[in-house]
């Protein structure tokens, strides 16, 4: 697992990123995705980020937005995703409520089945919302419901089946997790 150190660059792998999420149409300086993909990879090793394909990071940082956006606030959303074979990486993408232990749930879930992460992101956001559209993504400190984002980097691919298993048992221990944290705070 990569340590993951404060990444302050305006060059390199996260602008690479950043600029491929970039919507030229867009004349706001950063739309919501691209805040999104701001609090992502804040805390991204550079080291690691420069050895990966900008244009899948890119990809994955939009699937798991999406993801975000199309959650209904209170609810838990999983993704289980596979690179392509010369890639060699699986994708778990979650979001749910902020709470305890949800990084350690994720964690002990991989250990159980043997599987090695190669890096964990996990921002946790302030989302403004219009009509269910994500239309501003905050940082943690401010005011309104926090929404825990997570994207997991597996060592591996694994089959289709694999990750469909992966996946309904993410959704289940997160969902239990939502539960017995539902009065921690």
């Amino acid at each position: 697992l990569q340590t993951m150190e404060v990444s302050a660059a305006k060059n390199g792998p996260v602008a690479e990123v950043l600029l491929q999420l970039h919507d030229p149409d867009d004349v706001d300086s950063s739309s919501p995705l691209e805040a999104f993909a701001r609090r992502v990879l804040r805390r991204v090793s550079e080291d690691w980020l420069s050895e990966e394909n900008p244009d899948r990071i890119a990809d994955v940082v939009r699937m798991l937005f999406e993801l975000v956006e199309d959650t209904p606030e209170g609810d838990v959303g999983v993704v289980v995703t596979s690179a392509d074979e010369s890639e060699h990486r699986t994708y778990l993408l979650t979001c749910m409520r902020d709470s305890a232990f949800i990084v350690e749930t994720l964690r002990e879930g991989m250990h159980g089945r043997s599987l090695p992460i190669e890096a964990l992101l996990h921002p946790v956001v302030v989302l403004e919302r219009d009509a269910g559209r994500i239309v501003a993504v905050r940082d943690r400190t401010s005011d309104g419901p926090r929404t825990s984002a997570v994207l997991v980097v597996l060592d591996g691919s694994m089959s289709e089946e694999a990750a469909a298993e992966l996946q309904e048992e993410t959704a289940e221990n997160l969902r239990l997790l939502q539960t017995a944290t539902s009065d921690f705070h």
